[in-house]
């Protein structure tokens, strides 16, 4: 009875997994993350406001700026009076405990 048991549930294993979606079965976090950081496409040059995606590729996008004085973290510019300043932008996208990031020089031109 024991091994009829056994077999009834292994063949039930395979048929739920057989069923099952390959793409969600296989789905990489981290191609998924890279996918979301390609899909982002910024300015090399600005003199007004970004507008930085809290969202790419459905997954969330958060924000950190080297100068942010001059572009925040929101993507609100403050243009320089004397010369043009170049900010790097770093987008970070986290699934679970997967993590990327990927920097994007803006330069924000004086006024």
């Amino acid at each position: 009875m024991r091994k009829i048991m056994l077999m009834i549930v292994f063949a039930l294993t395979i048929s739920i997994a057989a069923c099952a979606d390959p793409a969600d079965v296989y789905d990489d976090p981290m191609n998924r993350i890279e996918d979301a950081l390609n899909a982002i496409d910024l300015p090399e040059e600005t003199d007004s406001d970004l507008d930085l995606p809290t969202t790419s590729e459905a997954e969330p996008v958060m924000w950190d700026s080297d100068n942010p004085d001059v572009i925040a973290t929101d993507g609100t510019v403050n243009q320089p009076e004397d010369e043009d300043v170049t900010v790097t932008l770093t987008a970070t996208v986290a699934i679970n405990e997967f993590e990327d990031s990927r920097d994007f020089e803006v330069t924000v031109l004086s006024e």
